[in-house]
């Protein structure tokens, strides 16, 4: 590889993906790792250092693949506090590795990519990618602020990860005087997760001797919609009393959850799998996956599950919407409403073979949403506002 490789900076929350950091920060993993190495040389920077096995494991497979990366703060304190020495710390970091590009992937981390952009002397590109179009759920009048007025103004661009992102993004005040456009550019899974060709799984199309198992696999935060999954559950054991739940992820909320199962009384059915790096194998295991999700950008689970040939149930929420056409790849329901929930969920259970006709249709789909396409289009992005 050439030694005039461009440097490039994706800035993540951290590399705990599997406990903490969710799938904004494995998407910058991600997209590093497939980024065109013979144009760009990938570094990875991560905020917080969460001590946990799947950040370990992230970064000693970059080191072997020849990616570098860093954690900005090793010991978290208060959130200021970090911030201010993230800032400090990120500016040491640049002149090393001098980055021309800085892509963020996370709220704190615009700010702090805007920050370098006005202190380093590299004044290196900044492009935003918006994974959510609800960010800063705790400070949303700072989100409204910058989102609204600062950002589209002061990004060389920004991406949205689905067409309802760049639709909010798009109508941003500041954004229209200015003609400023989010790209899209849909998030992706790698093309290895795909299952076999069709037609394969012969025995599909019947229900398998075993139990049935629906599974829903997220962070066990509000967002997910967990207890309108367990009220539905509920609704579910009453016609199928074998059914087994699980509840695949860590959280905040796994306390309360697990509470609230033994309450609605389907704790004997309810099995908390904690954070799991086996995603593939856990879907293989499932006759169901579920997203009861409040709110999404664009759910990679979901992708997993339509790769893995599994039936979908999916709220009717943006992002989730873009992946799952209602009785042609998947199912969708309203959000937060445990009744049609139940009843969507039941009839994939109970239809077999409805339910291939559906898996099969999401699994020509979902070709078309690979990290590797998505690395493409950002390869092609840098170079535009690199003007290389």
């Amino acid at each position: 590889m050439s030694d005039q490789r461009i440097p490039v900076m994706q800035l993540i929350d951290g590399f705990a993906t599997v406990e903490h950091s969710g799938g904004a920060s494995q998407f910058g993993i991600q997209l590093a790792r497939h980024l065109d190495r013979t144009y760009f040389a990938p570094f990875v920077c991560g905020l917080w250092q969460y001590g946990t096995l799947s950040e370990e494991r992230w970064r000693a497979q970059l080191e072997q693949e020849g990616i570098g990366s860093a954690i900005l703060i090793e010991k978290p304190t208060m959130i200021g506090a970090d911030m201010l020495r993230a800032a400090a710390l990120l500016h040491q970091l640049l002149e090393r590795v001098r980055p021309l590009v800085i892509n963020s992937h996370f709220e704190r981390g615009d700010l702090l990519g805007l920050w370098s952009k006005l202190r380093s002397p590299l004044h290196p590109q900044i492009v935003r990618t918006m994974h959510t179009d609800q960010q800063w759920q705790t400070r949303p009048w700072l989100g409204r602020m910058l989102n609204l007025a600062a950002f589209p103004w002061l990004f060389d661009s920004e991406v949205a990860i689905s067409r309802a992102v760049q639709v909010a993004m798009d109508r941003r005040i500041a954004a229209r005087p200015n003609g400023r456009q989010a790209v899209l550019i849909y998030n992706g899974i790698s093309s290895a997760l795909l299952a076999p060709p069709l037609p394969a799984r012969p025995g599909r199309a019947r229900r398998p001797a075993r139990p049935p198992r629906i599974a829903i696999i997220g962070r066990l935060e509000q967002q997910k919609g967990h207890r309108y999954f367990m009220q539905a559950g509920v609704k579910l054991l009453r016609r199928i009393t074998d059914l087994q739940m699980w509840i695949v992820g860590c959280g905040s909320l796994k306390p309360d959850l697990e509470a609230y199962a033994a309450k609605l009384g389907i704790a004997h059915a309810t099995q908390f799998l904690n954070q799991r790096d086996d995603v593939p194998e856990i879907l293989g295991k499932i006759d169901l996956l579920v997203s009861s999700s409040l709110w999404e950008g664009f759910p990679t689970v979901i992708l997993e599950a339509m790769a893995a040939r599994v039936p979908v149930v999916a709220t009717n929420v943006s992002g989730s919407r873009e992946l799952v056409r209602n009785g042609e790849t998947g199912l969708l329901v309203p959000a937060a409403q445990p009744e049609p929930l139940a009843a969507a969920m039941l009839w994939i259970l109970e239809n077999p073979s409805e339910a291939e006709r559906l898996t099969v249709n999401a699994w020509h789909q979902v070709h078309a949403f690979t990290i590797e396409r998505a690395a493409q289009a950002y390869d092609r992005l840098y170079c535009d506002i690199l003007g290389v």
